[in-house]
């Protein structure tokens, strides 16, 4: 019996020997830039494989102890605990791996290959696809034994070794990397064979039901689909807008003129004053805008990720300096005057396009304009399919962020270019401003006079063709600490939206204190967070703020100054809270302006602004009620600056930092102590301090407001004890509070909730506030 079900083991393993997951395309490294598919591969696969041991640990739940003890030793050589004996058999150096988490080893390689490790916690930046691949295989993992072998044994660790060797191979052929910079790599070839043997004992044992092997197979399917689909993405990032531009390069000369030129480039560039400027031209493509922008008197450099169609720029006769590289990657430098980019944001998702603009922010000087044209978003489902122009969008918000193939011709109306489109709508590209301030927007079409001459422009006449984008840098921080306060009973739209940008944070006065009424409030202002459901509730649930995986709101206590949000991967745009109950004593809000801490440091302190402004670990919180948790590992990769710069960005809780490295049993360095010591006086000696009163709203922006609560005692609590305990302090921010009354039931004192997003288009906040109202401004005193 057992020989059938090792029979039936062997032949699933010889068709995931054979499948696309491990033959695929991407392996074989044949791009033009290898190192870059290879950078590529690094920063989207961390996604995936930092949470292996979880997997690990989810599969072990459904196994028995004897079957849990094979599953430990793997998970000890993922921490680094391998005996020396056999990596000195394998012919690995035991100084280079022992005792160091193989999640640390990976990350060793991305910053050796170039990946910027401080991207690596913008979850946006990662590919659907790897993000798809990680949530399935939780679901995998944790059903049943038999599905989680066959995604773990038979589609994971049976296939590593000969995937990893033609990863290998490219390192070695296509970079200068020392074997200690990639030892991940050779470390798993030998020892994933061991690990994969091991895991196939178990499956083994289900294998002797129609159900088990049904199981193991779906399993491994599952998991080979989903890797096949990972290095589908890869190949599509690599292959598709520097394939189509070098395959057609010589088609986009000007010795004929496309039709944007007139609809788009023309009235973009017609008045714009630009002498002695320096301006960076991204797409720049064969060099056409480049050219008009030099002619004005531009100091201009183009990038462009067509080779080829640099090629045809440079042979022009002029001083303009042109690169080949793709604009993720690219370094744009300093200082530039002006950025432009016409027909290059199409080209790229939303999660990148957003990358590119924050790039641009940083390369920008203060005060400068980011200009770009793209597409008009309503243009396809305005005008039925033609030969002109067009793209194939059927569905404005459907068919988000899908690319579209389409066609824009040439004045000769004789040559058809091929164009693409990563559809997006108007709110997707207001929602990447950050840091950025509208300067104007522009729509274009065909003028009567163009028609005139052009008739066969007629199939897209009265129709917004492209759109125009002006932004301007300015890094305009609220110095003075104010908070406004505004009645509900009469707001104002344009008052409420000037308020919150000015200062960071307002205060909506006599609302009625319901739940959904904070619902449909903050839904205004922008995308909700599910991380704790819409509206959170908390109360005093008698925790110690001290011990691990408690959250503030489940106290009563204080931690000071601090933002919400421990994972790297998760931080709330902007809080929201209302005030449902006062407390008896205590419990004041407390704010304090970062931005200004921030300024203050660098004038006093500039070597510990150094030391905030480099990636800091920080403590993972889950559900916040104390329970134990098993996210040792990800904590080890929790980490990210304290200060953020272009745009600004604040995150601190001193207590997630100091658990953090309790838990891993590191110590804190002296530098980094005292920083936080200088910052958490900095922010004391600068608050402004209040108490909310029942119906009360205050929204806070989160990276820019630090935020904290005076420990509170509710009137039911003076019946049990008839003294304060003067050393707790307590938030009002994170979420609700609860406090117990006298019939030993809760009572809210606080509702609160999480913005991802903030939007401040006037017409939204229109929806909801129609009438006017005085504001009452409160300052610190």
């Amino acid at each position: 019996m057992e020989a059938d079900q090792l029979e039936y083991i062997d032949q699933l393993e010889k068709i995931a020997s054979e499948s696309e997951a491990v033959n695929h395309r991407f392996l074989d490294f044949d791009f033009k830039d290898a190192s870059h598919a290879l950078k590529l591969f690094a920063f989207q696969y961390s996604w995936y494989s930092r949470n292996f041991v979880n997997y690990l640990k989810l599969l072990m739940q459904n196994l028995d102890d004897d079957e849990k003890k094979i599953l430990e030793e793997n998970i000890e050589e993922e921490m680094g605990l391998i005996d020396e004996e056999k990596l000195q058999e394998c012919g690995i150096e035991p100084s280079l791996v022992k005792n160091i988490r193989h999640t640390e080893l990976f990350r060793i390689f991305q910053k050796q290959i170039g990946v910027e490790m401080n991207l690596l916690d913008d979850e946006s930046l990662f590919c659907n696809e790897v993000k798809n691949w990680t949530k399935e295989m939780f679901k995998i993992c944790g059903k049943n034994a038999p599905l989680g072998l066959g995604a773990l044994s038979l589609g994971t660790e049976g296939i590593v070794k000969p995937i990893y060797k033609k990863i290998l191979n490219a390192i070695k052929t296509h970079t200068n990397l020392k074997l200690e910079d990639y030892i991940f790599f050779p470390l798993h070839i030998y020892f994933d064979d061991d690990h994969a043997e091991s895991l196939k004992k178990i499956a083994i044992k289900f294998a002797g039901s129609d159900q088990g092997r049904q199981d193991l197979k779906t399993g491994m399917e599952e998991a080979l689909r989903l890797r096949t689909q990972f290095f589908d993405a890869l190949i599509k990032k690599m292959e598709s807008t520097e394939e189509l531009y070098n395959s057609q390069a010589v088609n986009w000369n000007r010795e004929v003129g496309c039709l944007s030129d007139l609809t788009a480039r023309a009235p973009m560039f017609e008045n714009l004053k630009v002498n002695g400027q320096k301006i960076l031209e991204l797409g720049c493509g064969e060099g056409y805008c480049a050219r008009i922008l030099s002619k004005k008197g531009a100091v201009v450099t183009g990038v462009d990720i067509s080779e080829k169609m640099i090629e045809l720029a440079k042979s022009h006769d002029d001083d303009i300096r042109y690169f080949a590289g793709d604009v993720l990657n690219f370094d744009f430098g300093k200082n530039w005057d002006m950025i432009t980019a016409v027909f290059l944001f199409n080209y790229l998702t939303i999660q990148e396009s957003y990358l590119v603009i924050q790039k641009c922010f940083r390369a920008l000087k203060e005060g400068g304009i980011l200009l770009f044209s793209v597409p008009h978003p309503c243009f396809s489902q305005m005008i039925e399919p033609n030969e002109v122009f067009y793209f194939n969008v059927k569905n404005y918000f459907n068919d988000r962020d899908k690319l579209h193939e389409g066609i824009i011709t040439k004045l000769d109306n004789k040559q058809k270019l091929n164009v693409r489109n990563v559809h997006k709508t108007i709110q997707d590209y207001f929602e990447m401003f950050d840091g950025f301030r509208l300067k104007k927007l522009r729509e274009f079409g065909i003028s009567e006079e163009l028609l005139c001459q052009f008739n066969f422009l007629s199939p897209i006449k009265h129709v917004p063709l492209h759109i125009e984008f002006e932004l301007i840098k300015e890094t305009r921080y609220p110095m003075d600490l104010n908070l406004t306060k505004i009645s509900y009973e009469n707001l104002n739209a344009e008052e409420f939206k000037l308020a919150f940008e000015k200062n960071g944070c307002v205060l909506i006065d006599k609302c009625p204190i319901e739940k959904e009424f904070l619902v449909s409030l903050s839904k205004i202002f922008g995308k909700i967070s599910s991380q704790r459901g819409e509206v959170y509730e908390v109360f005093d649930r008698k925790l110690d703020l001290n011990k691990k995986n408690v959250l503030l709101s489940a106290t009563n206590q204080s931690s000071g100054f601090h933002t919400d949000g421990s994972s790297k991967d998760y931080f709330p745009r902007i809080v929201g809270l209302m005030c449902v109950n006062q407390s008896k004593i205590g419990g004041e809000t407390k704010l304090s302006n970062a931005y200004n801490a921030f300024i203050e440091m660098k004038k006093k302190y500039p070597h510990l602004v150094k030391i905030l402004s480099k990636p800091i670990k920080r403590s993972l919180i889950t559900t916040g009620f104390g329970e134990q948790h098993t996210l040792e590992d990800q904590e080890m990769d929790n980490e990210y600056p304290v200060f953020a710069c272009e745009p600004f960005k604040f995150r601190y809780m001193r207590k997630w930092i100091e658990m953090a490295y309790e838990n891993m049993n590191i110590e804190i360095s002296p530098g980094v102590i005292e920083a936080m010591d200088k910052l958490d006086k900095i922010l004391e000696e600068n608050q402004l301090s209040f108490k909310l009163e029942p119906g009360q709203v205050i929204l806070i922006e989160n990276g820019l407001i630090a935020h904290d609560r005076n420990a509170y005692v509710d009137e039911s609590e003076l019946i049990l004890k008839n003294t304060i305990p003067h050393n707790l302090f307590y938030f009002i921010f994170e979420v609700y509070k609860y406090v117990r009354s006298t019939n030993n039931k809760y009572r809210p004192l606080f509702y609160s909730l999480y913005l991802i997003k903030f939007s401040s288009t006037k017409n939204r906040f229109s929806q909801f506030f129609l009438k006017k109202n005085p504001i009452e401004l409160i300052s610190k005193q």
